[in-house]
């Protein structure tokens, strides 16, 4: 009798652990879920319209490459933390270190692409 008494607490205090553990650390797991976001690349809010996406593939592509990370050029996938949006259709227009001017040629093709590139940072 002591035996199944005993039998019968330990199944019980096993299943109310199981159950504990498997309903418990949703916090942690959120918390876990959040750091695993933090560490991913974050992908730019800006969308490229196709207006911006002609003007940059006829213009910078060759250089900066489809995807932004440099190809010749430098990678200008986080221009906008470095520049202001001024600054880029300023670099777009006018160049700036190996980059030449008049690329872009066109002022409202610079101002759609400093508006574009200002945003990814």
């Amino acid at each position: 009798m002591f035996l199944k008494k005993k039998w019968s607490i330990t199944f019980i205090a096993m299943i109310t652990a199981f159950f504990l553990a498997a309903c418990g650390g949703t916090e942690n797991a959120n918390e876990d879920a959040e750091k695993a976001d933090q560490n991913e690349p974050k992908t730019p809010e800006v969308e490229m319209t196709s207006s911006v996406e002609e003007v940059y593939n006829n213009n910078c592509t060759a250089c900066h490459g489809e995807d932004l990370q440099g190809n010749v050029g430098p990678d200008i996938s986080k221009a906008g933390s470095k520049y202001t949006k001024d600054e880029i259709k300023d670099i777009a227009l006018n160049g700036i270190g190996d980059m030449p001017a008049d690329l872009v040629q066109d002022e409202k093709d610079a101002e759609l692409i400093a508006g574009y590139l200002s945003g990814l940072k």
